[in-house]
């Protein structure tokens, strides 16, 4: 009788972690995506300067809330969105419009196929 008291507490919180965790990873996807929209709405405005700022608000955002991330899904994803965002805010600050964009859409893109992921989907599991 403890064993399974013991094992349905366990199966309860691993439910939960992961519910939690995935609701947390979704709503970071999101913010990026925005973050991401902004910073090219002001590259392409040429406002450099706050371009900057954005950009390095969405690098400390990826490194200080992808903790829990990081124990959900592969670390490598994340991994590629850090360092393709330091990429944008590298370019934003030598003031390269191309890089910095091309840079940006990576990010979208990596971002918005993290999130695709998580929907539970044939292709998804095999």
């Amino acid at each position: 009788m403890k064993n399974t008291i013991v094992s349905i507490i366990l199966f309860i919180t691993v439910i939960g972690f992961v519910s939690f965790a995935h609701n947390e990873l979704i709503d970071l996807c999101d913010a990026i995506n925005m973050d991401s929209e902004r910073i090219e709405e002001l590259i392409n405005e040429d406002n450099w300067d706050k371009a900057y700022e954005e950009s390095v608000s969405l690098l400390s955002k990826l490194k200080d809330e992808s903790l829990v991330s990081s124990m959900y899904i592969n670390h490598v994803e994340l991994d590629q969105l850090v360092d393709n965002t330091v990429l944008v805010t590298v370019n934003v600050k030598c003031k390269s419009k191309n890089d910095a964009l091309a840079s940006l859409h990576v990010v979208k893109y990596n971002s918005n196929r993290i999130k695709e992921m998580q929907n539970p989907k044939l292709r998804n599991i095999l």
